[in-house]
């Protein structure tokens, strides 16, 4: 019986490109660059870079990649028929593209938890959206940014007196 030979299209640190679709109505480019070869029947969790993937997901039955965005954390395990090199058009990729998004489960909210307990200590009345804190006694409106799963203040703004 002969054995099929199939060649990695891709070596450690070759620069690949890729594009997804997350949503019918967009299309993502992303770059990025191979910290692994993943041999087929191979786990991607076994190559030395930690929990990539679930340690229940099935192999696969051809060589993949661990590919990393520059500047991130964020390990894919690829498939080479989604990867192609990176074309020199596209280089800047590697430095300009958004960190993948991550859903946090935990949204830290100390700061908004701080200024209420400060206003019942000084028993100030507050009103608060999702974006804010409204503190009429103080005349400020603090305003909250949430950034990879912190929410912190942006802004203070001065409110008048009607």
């Amino acid at each position: 019986m002969q054995q099929k030979v199939v060649q990695q299209m891709f070596s450690v640190n070759d620069k690949v490109y890729w594009v997804i679709k997350p949503r019918a109505d967009k299309l993502l480019e992303r770059a990025g660059v191979i910290i692994a070869v993943v041999e087929a029947e191979r786990h991607p969790n076994s190559c030395g870079f930690g929990m990539v993937v679930a340690q229940n997901v099935y192999v696969r039955n051809e060589t993949s990649y661990l590919v990393r965005i520059p500047g991130t954390k964020s390990i894919f395990w690829l498939s080479d028929r989604i990867l192609l090199p990176l074309p020199i058009e596209k280089d800047s990729l590697l430095t300009t593209q958004k960190p993948a998004q991550q859903k946090a489960l935990f949204v830290d909210k100390s700061d908004r938890i701080k200024i209420k307990k400060l206003c019942r200590q000084l028993d100030l009345d507050f009103t608060e959206s999702r974006d804010f804190v409204h503190v009429p006694g103080m005349h400020k409106r603090f305003v909250f940014h949430t950034m990879c799963g912190v929410e912190f203040i942006c802004a203070i703004e001065y409110i008048k007196d009607l």
